[in-house]
């Protein structure tokens, strides 16, 4: 439509009806202000809360692994679920998500936005009850936990020196 059709177009609607017009576009332009600020401030706040509060609650995972470990002499725990059974976490905390608890992800589980990986890494120690001549099984020595708040990011897979990731 020519500029000069929209002059003649608004010249010809009645007076009476003018002000609804008027209203009807304010409340179309209110709506659209509305959501342009919304996709541009309130999702992106709402997602870093959301990640923040996956970062919280995988630190209490992070508390429990490390109580673990000064209980048994800086052995840490080959998977999570040893803490929860040795009384370190009631359950594993809830995934902001999805509304469940995070899942302790194995490597080749496909990764899932929430939810996170325990890495265990060891080294053969000797240990005094070992039978002679037969290797001590591996100790966990240091873990890493990865959380997954964006599952197209490839899992980072830094070993430490002198030990082997573990798959318990």
């Amino acid at each position: 439509m020519a500029s000069g059709d929209f002059k003649r177009f608004v010249a010809n609607i009645p007076q009476r009806d003018k002000p609804l017009l008027i209203a009807v576009a304010t409340a179309a332009l209110l709506l659209l202000a509305w959501l342009v600020i919304y996709n541009a401030i309130v999702i992106p706040v709402h997602r870093a809360n959301m990640a923040a509060e996956a970062k919280r609650n995988l630190h209490s995972v992070q508390l429990a692994v490390e109580r673990y470990a000064v209980d048994t002499e800086g052995s840490y725990p080959t998977r999570v679920t040893q803490t929860l059974e040795a009384g370190y976490l009631d359950a594993l905390p809830t995934n902001p998500y999805t509304g469940q608890p995070m899942r302790e992800l194995r490597l080749g589980d496909p990764p899932s936005q929430g939810d996170f990986y325990y890495l265990p890494f060891g080294t053969a120690r000797a240990q005094a009850s070992a039978t002679p001549g037969s290797t001590p099984p591996p100790e966990v020595d240091s873990y890493r936990l990865v959380l997954c708040l964006n599952p197209d990011d490839p899992l980072p897979l830094d070993v430490p020196k002198d030990c082997t990731l573990l798959s318990p």
